[in-house]
């Protein structure tokens, strides 16, 4: 069973919260990024009772 979005952040390398959404049960989200600066990231996607942490790098 998947697990359903209900939220997401995306922290630039500085700790600084550059984007920020609430998601309606979403099993599937598209996320637009062409908007950031280049550079190192880490995006939190709020699942349910959980916390998934990814790094992504835009260039």
């Amino acid at each position: 069973m998947f697990e359903k979005t209900k939220a997401y952040q995306i922290i630039n390398i500085k700790g600084q919260k550059v984007a920020k959404t609430q998601v309606s049960d979403a099993n599937s989200i598209e996320i637009q990024i062409s908007e950031l600066s280049d550079g190192i990231y880490v995006l939190n996607l709020y699942l349910n009772d959980k916390v998934k942490s990814y790094k992504f790098i835009k260039n």
